[in-house]
């Protein structure tokens, strides 16, 4: 195995066959090509445990693993921009991050390269972000799973972790999304900061009965709607100087579910709610 305090450049070759972790890295290491594969951690980064400053241009990280980060277990700052991280496991039966594992005060940031083919027993298949995860250009993480109640599981979302738009995104862009508490009837979940319209293209959900849109610059996630809505106004009420009015809204005839657009895609759960909130004119 390599252990590295300083500057390590990997241009080829091969890194394999390790118990304890492929490379654990304490400086600076840039992986331009080569591979690191088939090696092991009982813990942490069974193909590499950063520390601090990881740069991943190329080659591949593949078939390693461990109980966290089969692929990578990153404390520090990673980017990714180009090679690929694939068929690597969080393998024990509290695994998470078969690809990549972000601590929760380290940072990866991907604007190239694909995390593919990986899978953790429990979450994260591809990346599990306890972190900051940055995304720009063109990041791929898809066709990861999960082996416990075996599903797609490409990016775990824990709780009130988002991952963030640093950059544009180009095409090409592909990324699954699980989240910790999933949209209920009436209520989303916000899984990107910092999105332009169109960018919900490039985001899906890892079950198929969630969707994603774009919504004040954020991509959100809610339930695929189940009804083709047929919308009929139902006019508002005038404020007076005395008493608060409320907007038009607008009610499907199909399903009597109430929407604040013509379009029927903006849901209001709550009517009464809504009067008094998003839907008030003042008096």
């Amino acid at each position: 195995w390599v252990r590295t305090d300083k500057t390590f450049n990997m241009y080829g070759g091969k890194i394999t066959n390790n118990s304890l972790c492929g490379v654990c890295n304490f400086g600076t290491f840039h992986m331009y090509g080569g591979k690191i594969t088939g090696n092991s951690a009982a813990d942490k980064g069974g193909g590499v445990n950063n520390f601090e400053s990881f740069y991943m241009s190329g080659g591949s990280i593949t078939q390693n693993t461990a109980c966290y980060g089969g692929g990578v277990y990153n404390y520090g700052t990673f980017e990714m921009s180009g090679g690929n991280i694939t068929r690597n496991t969080a393998n024990t039966e509290s695994g998470q991050g078969g690809g990549v594992y972000i601590y929760n005060s380290a940072t990866f940031t991907m604007s190239g390269g694909s995390i593919t083919v990986n899978d953790a027993y429990e979450k994260g298949g591809g990346v599990y972000n306890d972190g900051t995860f940055n995304v720009s250009s063109t990041a791929v993480v898809k066709n990861n799973e999960r082996r416990l109640f075996p599903a797609a599981n490409n990016v775990y979302l824990p709780n009130s972790k988002v991952i963030t738009i640093s950059n544009a995104l180009n095409s090409g862009t592909s990324i699954g999304v699980t989240v910790a508490n999933p949209p209920t009837e009436g209520n989303s979940v916000t899984i990107t900061d910092g999105a332009d319209v169109g960018n919900e293209q490039y985001f899906f959900s890892d079950d198929d009965i969630f969707e994603t849109y774009c919504d004040s610059n954020k991509i959100k996630m809610k339930l695929k709607e189940t009804c083709s809505h047929s919308g009929q106004k139902v006019n508002g009420q005038a404020a007076t100087c005395t008493a608060d009015g409320w907007k038009d809204y607008y009610q499907c005839s199909k399903c009597n579910k109430y929407f604040s657009d013509s379009a029927c895609t903006n849901s209001i759960s709550d009517l009464d709610t809504w009067k008094t909130g998003d839907g008030k004119i003042n008096k």
